[in-house]
């Protein structure tokens, strides 16, 4: 039929129209659009679920050139002349903005969009000169406010009136693990190495799980945990070594290639597809396995049943709380039906309440035949579900075993607490007045809850050290003082004040934070360094007096005073971080972390230099510091977190010798959530 009246070409235009938009519809509900939306959600994630990423955008990007196509020719077939002047960048502008109003996660939205847009300057043509700010204004208006456009706004107002559905209940149960005898290995690892520069994340590391175990990996900051996980699941390249499994080679296979044999995970920061429901996230990872529309359902069913969220089936993941993500993410990983779960730190953040209730919920996929590999630093949870522990410290294995043998290894307790090096524990001075007080302080990062009523104290003239595990909340409590984060509730006081001002305006105060990671400036000279930490100071003949004692302090950086940071070790670059803090007269020096990292000789220089920064230069000293036996080695008082708590305080030769600073660390009696009853000694359990 020729187009050859307006009336034809309108009526051919919408069926072409309706035509793209049933597709994409349908696409959208399908497993290569749920691909395609999970990989412009998260990448990373989408690829450990089994999603080709490279595979899915070259489709992306082929489909949609094609439906360009289809518009230019019906474009052209109608106006029957194609400019370059047709298609300048306001046009570009306007059909983007057609897309930001109506919403660019939805066919409808999208028409809405551009019906609006198209029509509204026809509307709007009376109002002469100013039509344009109006136009203007209400593309802003719907961007600021409705940022899922007009019909995600739509959406989400019917979702309220709505009744919640549910996916139904599954066929069949999950087909968990059980592929094979018990016992034989299912994952090996030898000589596994993983080098940044000329930083040996990992070293000639020897794993092996076995099928049906959870085999938990463990170890302090900085040993090396994570780039394993990643390793195994082929997010790293290994430098060296090979890693098997299921007795193939995987050791260079792309993350997809490896969960498609088999191998699913989990992230210790979570990696939810955020823009999408609860059911669309499971129904991703349920892919995995293969078949039709309809057992891709029935696993995701099973999943959401499995850990109990069918009635959040349909919720957005973004609205829920912390502790739901982390079970989405666990039933996203087993709607796949794998043989292997590497979970990484899936109690953190947790409270008691749900990590007990996650204790249970790794003891039920165990029961079910699934093997898993535990990455975690609640040593409760450990204790509670692992059969076997590895134990890793700079990049090493240096212990492995049962859970009831390792965690009484003394090697394991050196790593985490450090090696008693004889009596030099500093006696109790005469302290001054208190310089910084906390009183009952919160914090949180979204619903993740860090600090639980946290207060103590620092005196004028003190080395204090704040002790506890990984994700125990010290590194949190440092940035709470020092204006980084906002506490929720509670109160600090620095120097008589309380503490309500921004942070450049406490670095006059005299208050210096180091941050974990050193966070020295890559691009600049050891000496431009040092010189921007006296920015908030005048008086360049000071400054230039204050630069030389410091390089005095630390000999190695009078060498290194032209190099640039990024060229420094890492013992380099934490004392030109704690010398750069230093710079700027602080009367209260904030230290997280500096000894990660570093070799055990580095390490005692690093505690010897700042027991010489308190006593020379009289700064007093709050250090965050996981090596517990070093730091309390130079402190006069010490504070234990656990679970964002202060559990223990005292002076620091009584913390030495209490016994629960090393359940606080490796779990003990108190279990998840118990109480290991009362403190030895003159400390203070709070």
């Amino acid at each position: 039929m020729p187009l050859n009246t307006v009336q034809r070409y309108a009526w051919f235009s919408l069926g072409a129209l309706y035509l793209v938009a049933a597709f994409v519809a349908w696409l959208k509900h399908g497993a290569l659009g749920r691909s395609m939306r999970a990989v412009r959600e998260n990448e990373i994630a989408a690829e450990a679920l089994g999603v080709d990423s490279l595979k899915t955008k070259v489709v992306a990007f082929t489909l949609s050139a094609a439906i360009a196509a289809l518009g230019g020719a019906i474009y052209a077939s109608g106006f029957r002349y194609i400019s370059p002047d047709g298609f300048a960048l306001d046009h570009s502008v306007e059909i983007l903005a057609m897309v930001l109003v109506g919403g660019s996660d939805s066919v409808p939205g999208s028409i809405v969009g551009a019906a609006l847009l198209t029509f509204l300057p026809e509307w709007l043509r009376d109002l002469k000169t100013t039509y344009l700010v109006v136009y203007g204004a209400v593309i802003i208006l719907v961007i600021v406010f409705m940022p899922e456009g007009l019909w995600g706004w739509a959406r989400l107002i019917g979702r309220r009136f709505a009744r919640p559905t549910t996916p139904g209940r599954p066929q069949r149960p999950l087909a968990l693990g059980a592929k094979g005898p018990p016992g034989e290995p299912l994952l090996v690892a030898r000589g596994l190495g993983k080098h940044f520069g000329g930083v040996k994340a990992l070293d000639g590391v020897d794993l092996i799980v076995r099928r049906g175990e959870v085999h938990a990996l463990i170890g302090p900051n900085g040993s090396g945990k994570s780039t394993c996980i990643n390793l195994l699941s082929g997010l790293y390249v290994p430098t060296a070594g090979e890693i098997r499994f299921r007795g193939e080679a995987v050791t260079a296979l792309r993350p997809n290639r490896i969960a498609r044999r088999g191998m699913g995970r989990t992230f210790q920061n979570i990696r939810l597809f955020r823009g999408l429901s609860v059911w669309e996230n499971v129904l991703v990872g349920a892919q995995r396995r293969g078949g039709g529309e309809a057992q891709v359902r029935d696993r995701a069913a099973a999943a959401l049943d499995f850990v109990g969220l069918s009635a959040k089936a349909h919720e957005l993941c973004r609205s829920l709380p912390y502790g739901h993500q982390k079970l989405v993410e666990i039933a996203r990983a087993i709607a796949g039906e794998p043989e292997l779960l590497l979970l990484d730190e899936p109690a953190a953040g947790l409270n008691q309440s749900e990590k007990r209730d996650l204790a249970g919920l790794l003891l039920r996929l165990r029961d079910r035949g699934l093997t898993l590999l535990l990455v975690e630093h609640d040593m409760s949870v450990v204790a509670q579900v692992s059969a076997s522990i590895t134990v890793l410290n700079f990049g090493k294995r240096i212990s492995e075993g049962s859970a009831a043998r390792v965690l009484e290894d003394p090697v394991v307790v050196e790593a985490y607490l450090g090696k008693r090096d004889g009596p030099h524990v500093r006696e109790p001075g005469r302290a001054g007045k208190p310089m910084l007080v906390l009183s009952n302080v919160h914090a949180a990062y979204g619903p993740v809850r860090a600090l639980d009523g946290v207060s103590l104290e620092v005196r004028e003239g003190e080395i204090v050290a704040l002790l506890g595990a990984n994700g125990a909340g010290k590194s949190t409590a440092l940035r709470v003082i020092s204006g980084l984060v906002r506490p929720q509730r509670g109160s600090i006081v620095f120097d008589g004040a309380p503490i309500s001002r921004k942070v450049e305006a406490l670095v006059a105060l005299g208050l210096a934070h180091v941050p974990e990671g050193r966070r020295v400036f890559p691009g600049l000279t050891v000496e431009e360094n040092l010189r921007l930490g006296a920015t908030v100071r005048s008086g360049s003949g000071e400054i230039a007096q204050d630069l030389e004692k410091l390089l005095e302090l630390f000999p190695a950086l009078r060498s290194l005073r032209g190099t640039l940071g990024w060229k420094l070790s890492g013992g380099e670059q934490q004392m030109l971080a704690i010398a750069r803090g230093l710079m700027g007269r602080p009367r209260l020096l904030l230290l997280d972390e500096p000894s990660l990292g570093l070799a055990p000789m580095l390490v005692r220089a690093m505690f010897e230099s700042i027991r010489e920064i308190n006593r020379s230069l009289g700064t007093t000293v709050l250090v965050v510091e996981q090596n517990a036996s070093m730091a309390l080695g130079i402190a006069s008082r010490g504070y234990v977190l656990e679970g964002g708590r202060v559990v223990l305080s005292g002076a620091a030769g009584d913390l030495l010798e209490n016994p629960e600073v090393r359940e606080a660390y490796l779990g003990g009696k108190r279990g998840i959530g118990g109480d290991a009853g009362a403190p030895a000694g003159s400390t203070v359990r709070e």
